[in-house]
């Protein structure tokens, strides 16, 4: 499991250049995270089992909820995020948790494309 998406590109490379990637030396699952094009590539030609999907659409329009109901002395509401709250060392500060999705050669195709977030051109 890797941290991000580049990371997963690199164990790949590297295991390609030990010989991975036959049958006699199958990969091993690697995971990455973000949804890179290069990752989804990867992904659909079988070489990284998965990768780990936090859409910036809903992060974004949570994060601009927020800001507004801050600018107008609001109390923000979770609606579809999981509400939760931390403590910073000085207070507890309430925070919107969203989900992220595993994406695979399973789902890749509806939860990233026919959502509009990548097109098909750039997966080629």
């Amino acid at each position: 499991m890797c941290n991000n998406d580049a990371i997963a590109l690199g164990v790949l490379a590297s295991l390609k250049n030990v010989g991975y990637g036959t049958a006699e030396k199958p990969f091993p699952v690697i995971t990455g995270m973000d949804c890179d094009i290069a990752n989804i590539k990867a992904i659909k030609s079988g070489e990284i089992s998965m990768t780990v999907f936090k859409d910036n659409r809903i992060i974004a329009k949570k994060a601009a909820e927020v800001m507004d109901c801050v600018l107008h002395d609001k109390t923000p509401q979770a609606g579809d995020a999981f509400e939760t709250t931390f403590n910073n060392g000085v207070c507890d500060v309430t925070a919107f948790l969203i989900a992220p999705e595993v994406i695979d050669k399973d789902n890749y195709q509806a939860v990233l494309f026919d959502s509009g977030y990548y097109s098909e051109d750039q997966l080629k």
